[in-house]
Parts: structure tokens; sequence; C-alpha cells
């Protein structure tokens, strides 16, 4: 199991449970603690995003960490969803002047990664801990099963040129986990079991299209991971590509459909 393809396996094994714990212990007292993680987790992903963006200066990445930080907290503090998104929007910008390079697709990450921990932070106090767990799930078993169906079937390459290790039998086997979840929801989330079926698939995909395009802004860096903190995983911006668009889709649709 240390060696070949599954070498890195002990390593996410040891990370993912210590962040399992530390976010389900703050997803489940919510409030102010709930809200510091969503803080700390942002601060240390625009790090990370600094540091890839920006070669030749290592203190823009503080300064990228703290302005993200102050934006997402003014943002939750303002009680407007739409003076929120404008707050966030500002921020990305403000975020530009710390990237060296790419200056645009930085926007564009900072302001998901921005909005999505805005819209996890409505999630937990409109819908509760339960809700959160369902989507934060959702998006894990997508990117567990994907990693070992992939390296146990192989097949095709999802998208060879920006991720050369993703498999069309890994994504379909995501799509399918994040189905067989959903039933074990539905009595809980106030919506029909194809409803949910639906919004999980579509979840899946989205936190797919989320590793592909993390990998893509990697790859035209050069590097292999975001970071090294979380042995076996990489970065922060490694372990939650997925659960940002993952977010922010559907911060879209659950109003809609959930009660």
């Amino acid at each position: 199991m240390t060696d070949g393809r599954w070498g890195d396996l002990p390593n996410r094994i040891y990370s993912a449970f210590i962040l399992c714990f530390c976010g389900g212990l703050g997803i489940l007292v919510g409030g102010l603690i709930f809200d510091f993680l969503l803080l700390v987790i942002v601060g240390i992903m625009h790090w990370e995003l600094a540091n890839m963006l920006n070669r030749l200066s290592r203190q823009t990445m503080w300064f990228s960490m703290f302005f993200s930080c102050l934006f997402i907290f003014l943002a939750i503090s303002l009680g407007s969803e739409l003076w929120a998104i404008l707050c966030l929007a500002f921020g990305s910008y403000v975020q530009t002047c710390f990237f060296q390079e790419r200056k645009k697709t930085g926007f564009v990450f900072s302001f998901c990664i921005l909005v999505s921990s805005f819209a996890l932070h409505e999630f937990r106090d409109q819908y509760g801990s339960i809700f959160i767990f369902w989507l934060i799930c959702t998006v894990i078993i997508t990117d567990v099963a994907g990693y070992f169906v992939g390296r146990i079937l192989g097949g095709p390459k999802l998208v060879p040129s920006y991720s050369p290790n993703k498999t069309w039998s890994g994504a379909i086997a995501g799509w399918l986990g994040a189905g067989f979840l959903s039933l074990f929801f539905v009595e809980i989330i106030d919506v029909s079991l194809s409803v949910l079926l639906a919004l999980s698939l579509a979840l899946s995909i989205s936190s797919q299209f989320g590793d592909i395009c993390e990998s893509a802004l990697k790859r035209s860096c050069k590097i292999k991971d975001s970071s090294s903190l979380l042995p076996g995983h990489g970065g922060l911006m490694d372990r939650f590509d997925g659960l940002v668009p993952a977010s922010m889709l559907a911060w879209l649709i659950v109003p809609v459909v959930v009660k």
C-alpha cells in the first residue's frame, strides 16, 4: 500500500482525519467558531494562490491572506447578500494587486473562493449543520470514489491535458457515489428523492469541474500542488477545489428547490 500508485494513501488518510475532525467540530458548533474556520480556510487558500501567481515576492502572500480574511469578514457582517457580493467582488479586485501574473485568472479564483465561503456561512445559518454535512460529503465521496475507482479500473482519461490522473471511470464512480449518498439524506432535506438525486449529480459534476480548473492553474504555473500544508493532499486549494464550485452552484439552486 505504500508503493506505486497507492504511495500517498496513508498520508491522505491522516490528513483527511484531521480535516474532518476540525471541520466537523466547527460545523456542529456553528456561530463564531464556524465563521472563524471559514476565515482561516479562505486566508490560507489566498496565501497559496498568491504564492502561485507571484513568485517574486513572498510578502504578498501574507497581504493576500490578510485582505481576503478582511473582506469575507466584512461580507458576513453586512447582512445583505447584494452588498456582500459587491464587497467580495471588490475584495477580489484588491487581490489582483498581489498577483504578478495571470491577474484575471487570479481574480476569478479569488472571487469564487470568497463567494463559496460566504455561501457556506449562509447555508449554516439558514439550513443547519446537516445540510452542510450533506454538501461537503457529496464533494468528498465524489473525490474518494474517483480516487479509488480511477486507480483500480483506470481507462480513458477525463481531461488528459490538464489532469492526467483523472479517468472517466473515476468520474462516473463519483456521480454514482453522490447519488447513493443522497439516499441517506432524503428524509432530512425537505425535497423529493428525484430532486435530491439531480442536485447531488449536479454538485458532483461541479466539484469535478473545480478540480480540473485548479489542475489547469497548477499546470500553467508548473507546480504539482498549491502548497505542502497537507501531506498526501498538497494544500487547502487542492483539498477544497471541488467544494468551491459546488457551494456556489448550491447557493444558486438550493433556495429554489429546498423549503
